[in-house]
């Protein structure tokens, strides 16, 4: 009861601080500042060494604000940010006060118009670390309040496990960007030596799968490794995926995240890095076309009713697997939810693994994606054929 009344409270605080924490009035002869989204990032045409998506790059080195003069060219990036943040607030209009709330809903709700004020307040005058760490913190709390809301297990946040005091200064100089860039479902940040990060997901669609467009690349030409695992960390549990990618080297793809993990993990060690992580809908994947080839993770749709087969094949040093996930999400060896069900007698239809140099032929039933997951670089194609079966 206790516990309740507290998250009463403090929802009822944050619809009042709210009005404290909505966008400033525009000063004069400064232009109106836009309240969506900024700038989506489009998908990019698939080539043989190239993801699915594009990363648009950043304009200027990652926790550094712009070099010259101060120019009053309108509102910054991340004043429009904090912007689309406040907007989002608004417009899900909701009452701490509503019967039948779930507990601590109003509580983590609070925190987020909390956090939304305090970036407000550090926008202009603090470093741009510090306005993204707020926005990171109001987001985070976001995801949380959208989890009670829906009855979904409640994501702890992701800590970083080899936090070295090194790093701790690098981001306290502005070195080292948190991972939250202040762009909703873009993150990044540079990191050095051996270094563990866990990020919350922010979902585009709350409860199902989604795809991670992953870049880590080497900023001193030394030795780079990168390993990527799905995790799943509530409370009283965490659990972790096999690993999706360990590898040597600069590393680009995009890996598809089932519903239910809370956090992608990034390690890296041996090099000086800067990584970035843009989340997309499985809706954006691309259509599998009549031939594919690549080198690294990718994940591409299939949009038919029809059913369709895939030669696949494989040449590398490591271990693979490529799989068909159904359109209502059920991977390989789980029951289906289609209707009408149209699955493959076997699993052998729908799952291919092995090491070094190999293949075989997949086979969807109707519509799904392909995940083609190598676990180092490795030259790999898929091709549309006849079904001989």
């Amino acid at each position: 009861m206790l516990t309740a009344v507290l998250g009463f409270l403090l929802g009822v605080t944050a619809v009042l601080a709210f009005q404290g924490a909505r966008r400033r009035p525009a000063a004069a002869g400064e232009p109106p500042r836009a309240a969506g989204p900024v700038d989506p990032v489009s998908p990019a045409t698939p080539t043989e060494d190239e993801p699915a998506f594009a990363f648009r790059p950043a304009q200027s080195p990652p926790g550094r604000r712009a070099s010259g003069p101060p120019q009053d060219a309108g509102p910054s990036t991340l004043e429009l940010a904090v912007d689309a943040f406040d907007a989002e607030l608004e417009a899900l209009a909701f009452t701490p006060d509503t019967p039948g709330l779930p507990p601590l809903a109003a509580a983590e709700f609070a925190r987020a118009v909390a956090a939304l004020g305090h970036a407000r307040r550090l926008v202009r005058t603090a470093p741009e670390a510090e306005v993204r760490r707020a926005l990171g913190d109001g987001r985070a709390a976001l995801i949380r309040w959208e989890a009670r809301m829906d009855g979904r297990p409640v994501p702890l946040e992701g800590l970083a496990e080899n936090f070295s005091r090194h790093t701790a200064d690098l981001l306290a100089e502005g070195v080292l960007l948190p991972a939250y860039s202040g762009e909703r479902f873009r993150y990044g940040g540079t990191v050095s030596d051996d270094n563990v990060t866990e990020l919350l997901l922010d979902r585009p669609e709350p409860g199902r799968a989604v795809l991670a467009h992953v870049v880590v690349r080497s900023t001193d030409a030394t030795y780079l490794g990168v390993h990527l695992e799905g995790v799943e960390r509530t409370k009283g549990k965490r659990k972790t995926d096999s690993a999706l990618a360990i590898q040597g080297g600069d590393y680009n793809g995009v890996v598809y995240l089932r519903a239910g993990l809370t956090h992608l993990m990034i390690k890296t060690w041996g090099s000086e890095a800067e990584w970035s992580v843009q989340l997309l809908p499985v809706d954006q994947a691309p259509a599998l076309c009549p031939e594919q080839v690549g080198t690294s993770h990718a994940v591409f749709a299939h949009d038919s009713d029809e059913p369709l087969a895939l030669a696949f094949q494989i040449k590398g040093e490591e271990s693979w697997q490529v799989r068909i996930v159904c359109a209502c999400g059920a991977e390989p060896g789980q029951a289906c939810t289609c209707t009408p069900r149209r699955r493959p007698k076997t699993r052998e239809d729908l799952e291919l693994s092995d090491c070094q140099e190999g293949g075989g032929t997949l086979r969807l039933p109707s519509r799904g994606l392909v995940l083609v997951e190598p676990q180092g670089p490795m030259r790999w194609s898929l091709q549309q054929v006849p079904d001989q079966a």
